[in-house]
């Protein structure tokens, strides 16, 4: 089981992908860089670029992301939230 949480641009020819899945007894959240594919196929492909980790630690994944995001704000690099 695999299933694509989310697919979110990082530049003209990047995305980044966020799934979920299963592997022999772990629950995994697994983050990818993937290059965008061209037609006529336009199939994506993975890069080397990604990891993945255990799903019981996203609740402190989370809670870090947004401490990082509170402190860019702070020092001025981000100033509104991303929109999906």
């Amino acid at each position: 089981m695999k299933k694509l949480i989310a697919k979110i641009g990082k530049n003209a020819r990047e995305d980044l992908h966020i799934d979920v899945s299963r592997y022999k007894d772990f629950d995994l959240v697994g983050m990818r860089i993937w290059i965008r594919g061209d037609p006529p196929d336009g199939k994506d492909i993975p890069t080397s670029k990604g990891f993945g980790f255990q799903i019981n630690l996203l609740p402190v994944v989370i809670d870090a992301l947004q401490r990082a995001a509170k402190e860019a704000r702070i020092a001025g690099l981000l100033t509104e939230p991303a929109q999906d």
